[in-house]
């Protein structure tokens, strides 16, 4: 079924057509489309590839996977504001709504459970330790509809630019933002939740893995045995970590830890 659903959206007509397979194997296409929707439609491709062994469909998420990386700023801010518009990040000038930063996370999470690769564990803390904790406003309850990773100031429109006939009120912080669209402020309250949920998974009936690195607790149960694991760190502003174990009952059980990319030298 993901699979057929899939192949009858890259047959038809959309007006979202980043991720139809036809446009991903064009060499010549460029991301344009709304940026919320190119980053959630990450996530039928990458079912649909999982779902069959067609090799093509695993050649098509590689080129997505690459074109995404040259749309994401040095943040990890998820390029579209709103439009993708066949440009490539840049830090100044290309901003980002609270959305895709959502949608964002949301589709690397299920790759990282897909493939475990560790690199993508790295995009999902780049982006929510650095972009979406940076559209938060530090001391009150509201976010940034749009914003770029380098803000030299929030009041309505991109860094203070002139817009002759337009009035854009999306680069500011606002607990609903009424005035333009209600979407990205939900959105902002699920972002956390869905990285937590995620920081856990299991590579077997017997493995535990701590996928994204973080201050939490996680309860399972293994081989009948509760196990409450208790993660202690001040990551990212520090990098060590005290593991706590506790079993109902004895279970053996294997606990792997993800290492980051950037990591060069010691153990962990």
């Amino acid at each position: 079924m993901p699979l057929f659903l899939y192949l009858d959206f890259s047959n038809t007509q959309q007006s979202e057509s980043d991720a139809q397979l036809k446009n991903i194997l064009d060499p010549k296409y460029k991301l344009k489309s709304h940026g919320v929707h190119t980053f959630e439609h990450m996530r039928p491709l990458i079912t649909a590839r999982y779902a069959s062994a067609n090799p093509v469909l695993s050649i098509a998420l590689n080129i997505y996977l690459d074109r995404i990386k040259s749309i994401i700023t040095p943040t990890g801010g998820a390029a579209g504001d709103e439009w993708i518009a066949e440009r490539h990040a840049n830090a100044t000038h290309t901003a980002y709504e609270y959305c895709s930063l959502q949608e964002l996370l949301d589709s690397y999470s299920l790759l990282l459970q897909k493939t475990g690769n560790s690199g993508t564990g790295d995009a999902i803390e780049n982006t929510f330790y650095n972009a979406a904790q940076g559209s938060r406003n530090p001391d009150h309850s509201c976010i940034a509809y749009l914003k770029t990773d380098n803000s030299y100031e929030m009041m309505g429109t991109k860094n203070g630019e002139i817009e002759p006939g337009r009035k854009q009120t999306r680069y500011k912080y606002s607990p609903a933002h009424q005035d333009v669209a209600v979407c990205c402020n939900p959105n902002a309250g699920r972002i956390t939740p869905y990285f937590i949920q995620n920081s856990w998974m299991k590579e077997n009936e017997n493995t535990i893995v701590a996928t994204l690195l973080m201050p939490n607790i996680v309860k399972t149960e293994i081989n009948d045995s509760e196990i409450t694991i208790e993660n202690k760190t001040g990551y990212p502003y520090e990098n060590d970590f005290t593991i706590i174990i506790n079993q109902e009952k004895p279970a053996k059980f294997s606990l792997k830890i993800r290492k980051p990319e950037w990591v060069t030298s010691g153990s962990m």
